[in-house]
């Protein structure tokens, strides 16, 4: 590839080299193939955007959300977000548009448990998803239900049972704990 100063100075920014070795490219001018068809991520730009990452970044810092098991179910790189948590990295639009699809798959599971237990009878399909539901890693469920282990114990010793029932005070319990997640994970 032909050496150009500002696509050598955006592969030596991406791709974390040492910037001397800019020197030996602007000598040969020529940058190595290898970074020919490297598809450059897109900068966030806009401020709704940034207002965007910087409420998403907040829900996931506040506890309520297993950042390792989130960053697992969508292949974000768990370690770009640690960065920029850290002020020492950038997170692209790709990963903005990679967080929040999976904060908003993780809200409408949670949707649609919270409606389906305000139901008088459960029906199994409810029950199912709610016992999904309560299986994520994503959910930080000793958070959410922190200072109440006894209704903590009770869910995790009825997800692991195939034809247990909820009772109605687990339920509304769950419920209340489900609407929180929901009004603290709004964005």
């Amino acid at each position: 590839m032909r050496y150009y100063e500002e696509t050598a100075r955006e592969i030596i920014q991406v791709f974390k080299l040492n910037p001397k070795v800019i020197l030996n490219w602007r000598f040969k001018k020529k940058i190595p193939d290898r970074y020919l068809y490297y598809n450059f991520p897109k900068n966030i730009t806009t401020a709704a955007e940034t207002d965007e990452l910087k409420r998403l970044c907040d829900i996931l810092k506040s506890g309520l959300i297993n950042i390792p098991a989130f960053c697992r179910r969508e292949n974000i790189a768990l370690q770009r977000i640690l960065k920029y948590f850290s002020g020492n990295g950038a997170l692209y639009r790709e990963d903005l548009i990679a967080i929040r699809n999976t904060a908003d798959n993780i809200q409408l599971e949670v949707k649609a448990v919270a409606d389906g237990l305000v139901q008088p009878k459960l029906s199994p399909k409810v029950l199912l998803k709610t016992r999904q539901l309560l299986n994520r890693e994503e959910i930080n469920w000793a958070y959410l239900f922190s200072g109440d282990n006894q209704h903590l114990t009770m869910l995790n010793n009825w997800k692991d049972e195939e034809q247990a029932t909820l009772s109605k005070e687990a339920r509304e319990q769950l419920s209340g704990a489900l609407q929180r997640f929901l009004s603290l994970t709004a964005f």
